[in-house]
């Protein structure tokens, strides 16, 4: 669908004015504005409603932009600039500054962005069932402790705390490299499997048995590489924004539902050639976020590795300010974790 010049004219009003303000626009504040007669506009607007992408708010004659009607608008008639180079070296320093771990590289972009934006904030952490296990280490830290890490091909790194019931010492480290070396290095995330644990189990010989927790450690960590998890930041932000809401409750509860918001996060269609989602009010997946927008955009780093960092807000936010926000904020995660990749490997 393509409109005329003046029908975009009038809908790009009616948008960047709602946006801002929640107040439906009416034909007169249009005329002054762009030069119409009241007739016209009120003609033009009616159209736009029969085409869905404008409807009558109930309280008032104004006119509000359906989810159709954003649509349009971002699709065709919105203009976004880039962040300026103050911006971006405030923003990068903010990130810099807790680029501690992957994780803590995550949890303050997710953080930076809820504050940034006044919205809430989703963050997935990355995978890629089809790495491999490039590397397992065994450090230990005290006689029965020891930290295990495991490195992927794309660059996923987990580790956890193991305690087993016998001293770690050369010989239990080096039986240990053994198995790791036969059965888990080299092997796709995508592919272990409880029975797989069980085979390598079973196949203890009775004075490697001791060492059962590390296996069972190290392929929960390396399911665990192959897994996405969904985060979100800043919900107490929606309450701002209460009156977009007909009911914000659900909402909240919805964003409590971890596994269902790797759902939301999981279904984007991203278009051809983009790595930026955009789904607005009913153009969302579930009921609870039929008031709501969703701008997705996703991270690489590493061979294949990839992950999603978002904003979440009623439809009228603005669009023209966060895309580049969230662009630049996806930008500096991968390049961090980037960074932490080429120094694992190193």
């Amino acid at each position: 669908m393509k409109l005329s010049a003046r029908k975009e004219k009038i809908l790009a009003n009616v948008v960047e004015h709602y946006i801002p303000t929640g107040e439906p626009v009416g034909s007169k504040a249009l005329s002054e504005k762009l030069g119409y007669s009241s007739a016209t506009i009120r003609n033009e607007m009616s159209e736009l409603c029969e085409l869905g992408l404008l409807e009558k708010n109930h309280a008032s004659s104004g006119r509000i932009p359906t989810s159709a009607g954003y649509r349009y608008y971002i699709d065709n008639l919105m203009s976004t600039s880039p962040l300026g180079d103050m911006e971006c070296a405030k923003l990068e320093a903010m990130l810099r500054a807790g680029a501690k771990t992957p994780e803590k590289i995550l949890e303050n972009a997710g953080g930076i962005l809820a504050r940034l934006t006044g919205c809430a904030t989703v963050v997935t952490t990355p995978a890629d069932a089809q790495a491999k296990i490039s590397k397992v280490e065994l450090i230990p830290a005290s006689s029965k402790t020891a930290i295990l890490v495991l490195l992927t091909s794309s660059g996923i790194l987990k580790n956890c705390v193991c305690r087993i019931d016998i001293d770690i010492n050369e010989n239990v480290k080096d039986r240990f490299k053994e198995i790791v070396d036969k059965y888990f290095l080299k092997a796709k995330v995508a592919e272990l499997s409880e029975e797989m644990l069980e085979e390598i189990i079973g196949a203890l010989e009775n004075e490697d048995y001791a060492i059962k927790p590390l296996l069972s450690a190290l392929y929960e960590l390396g399911k665990e590489a192959g897994e996405s998890k969904a985060y979100v930041e800043g919900e107490s932000n929606l309450l701002a924004h209460r009156d977009a809401y007909g009911d914000i409750t659900e909402l909240m509860q919805f964003l409590q539902q971890r596994e269902q918001l790797s759902r939301l996060v999981s279904f984007q269609e991203t278009p051809q050639n983009s790595r930026m989602s955009i789904l607005i009010g009913s153009e969302n997946y579930f009921a609870e976020m039929e008031q709501s927008s969703v701008i997705l955009s996703r991270y690489a780093f590493g061979n294949n590795a990839m992950g999603t960092i978002g904003v979440i807000g009623p439809t009228r936010i603005d669009y023209a300010k966060l895309i580049p926000d969230v662009e630049y904020l996806t930008d500096m995660v991968g390049r961090l974790l980037s960074e932490h990749y080429s120094e694992d490997e190193e």
